[in-house]
């Protein structure tokens, strides 16, 4: 995913295009200008409109307070936006540290690159058993449970095969490895070689490489975002580079209690108002960004809340080599980019889903829209956004409130908030 951080579209400068929402299974097809893969970053902007509070107490939305830090190989925002309490800087500083601190402690269990890791220590360990938290146990759990159900195509003992491409530059330059460097390495891809009994791993073929990219940062938002309510926050935007975990409302509060009268949109500016709780608020937009457009051009916006959003793009880690561009969406098969026709994949699911919807969009990019299509249709609860190599934009799954954006069109992002040092 890309580093990025919370960026707010100005109610004042936003436009959309009137009845062009997508609808199931509906396409609507761009003309992108530019050679595939370059210059793209399909990742997700947080893009909130400015916009007053509404609702019974009618009072002046707090400032959003918002922090960050890099983990995971991202920038890693939170973003307040409401808490049981007044939104405060007493109260959202300790909120906001903690939840810094929880990125930390999981990176600490599950980061491939991070020494002295749990994974880390697998992938070291020559095939001898390691003891590790039980935390890290269920992410492993889990991920495995995609490998199995995409027979392979999902496979988190791909790590090998990454580190000879080195994407991020970790030993130097990315380089196009031989073909005979990545023969030696797709023999030691294989899930079924992890061995778990109970909180111990061991790796089976003692050459194989556990790379969790794929499902860690969807975990560790999700934990993120359990807190976070554990504390009172009733709005606020978790972001780890594309990685979306959102909860609530942007503004207004959602009612603490469901016996409540709905008076209905009062002042028709699309707000429910309440008696006897606190008024609900308004969803975020979340902008969709443009894969081969300029800066922060953005292809369509998503309204939604109280949600997971994870979007996999092509575009996140690229090089070129002898005019070819390469990207880091890996084949376990033949080790090299695969070439599935998307470019991007934006899976929408419940709240607290994210590790499901980090899987799922690396699962729906390996197989293209069509296998990807069918691979979704056990899953009705999750909504998909696929952006392919020819620019046309084709949504499944539940009706989103997706509507694309003019050709072109400068989206007018702006920066809110005051940040909690």
């Amino acid at each position: 995913m890309n580093n990025t951080q919370n960026e707010q579209l100005n109610n004042g400068t936003k436009r959309t295009i009137a009845n062009r929402t997508f609808t199931n299974r509906t396409t609507a097809k761009h003309t992108l200008a530019r050679r595939a893969f370059i210059k793209c970053a399909a990742i997700l902007l947080i893009a909130l409109m400015i916009i007053p509070q509404a609702g019974c107490q009618k009072k002046k939305d707090p400032t959003p307070l918002w922090d960050e830090g890099y983990y995971l190989d991202s920038v890693c925002r939170i973003t307040l936006y409401a808490t049981d309490d007044e939104l405060k800087m007493s109260v959202a500083k300790p909120i906001l540290n903690e939840a810094m601190d929880i990125i930390a402690r999981y990176e600490r269990f599950l980061s491939k690159t991070k020494e002295g890791s749990d994974i880390w220590k697998i992938n070291h360990s020559e095939g001898k058993p390691v003891e590790c938290d039980k935390e890290t146990v269920n992410v492993l759990w889990e991920a495995i449970e995609y490998c199995s159900m995409t027979n392979g195509a999902f496979d988190i003992t791909i790590g090998g095969v990454v580190d000879l491409w080195d994407f991020s530059g970790v030993s130097g330059i990315p380089k196009v490895p031989t073909s005979a460097e990545l023969s030696r390495a797709l023999k030691h891809v294989d899930y079924r070689k992890i061995s778990i009994e109970g909180n111990t791993v061991t790796l089976l073929d003692p050459q194989a490489q556990i790379d969790l990219g794929a499902i860690a940062k969807g975990f560790i938002a999700e934990k993120v975002g359990q807190y976070l309510r554990s504390r009172g926050v009733t709005g606020a935007v978790i972001d780890f580079g594309g990685n979306l975990e959102i909860i609530g409302y942007k503004a207004g509060w959602v009612p603490l209690n469901s016996e409540v009268e709905e008076k209905g949109d009062v002042d028709g500016d699309g707000v429910q108002e309440t008696v006897g709780g606190i008024a609900g608020g308004k969803p975020f937009i979340i902008g969709i960004k443009k894969p081969y457009g300029e800066g922060d051009e953005i292809i369509g916006t998503l309204t939604t809340a109280n949600s997971s959003v994870v979007t996999s793009s092509v575009c996140e880690e690229y090089f070129e080599a002898n005019g070819k561009t390469y990207h880091h969406i890996l084949s376990s098969k033949t080790g090299y980019p695969v070439n599935s026709g998307l470019v991007s994949v934006t899976v929408v699911g419940p709240t607290n889903t994210s590790s499901t919807c980090d899987a799922f969009s690396t699962i729906c990019l390996l197989l293209g829209r069509d296998a990807a299509t069918e691979f979704m249709a056990a899953y009705p609860e999750y909504g998909v956004i696929f952006i392919d190599t020819e620019g046309e934009v084709t949504t499944i799954g539940p009706s989103l409130d997706f509507k694309l954006v003019d050709s072109g069109e400068d989206a007018d992002l702006t920066e809110e908030g005051i940040k909690v040092d």
